[in-house]
């Protein structure tokens, strides 16, 4: 996934590891948080945001 398609952990976190700013509501990702995340996660709830 490229990092225009990121979210944060508010709208719904996936696994890069290269994060820049959230695609939804625009806030910056905190890396850690971002690396921690799981794409099985993201791909469950892709649209609640």
């Amino acid at each position: 996934m490229s990092a225009k398609t990121l979210k944060c952990r508010d709208c719904d976190t996936n696994n890069a590891t290269t994060a820049i700013d959230c695609v939804v509501c625009g806030l910056p990702l905190p890396r850690s948080r971002v690396r921690g995340a799981r794409v099985s996660r993201v791909r469950r709830s892709r649209d609640l945001c």
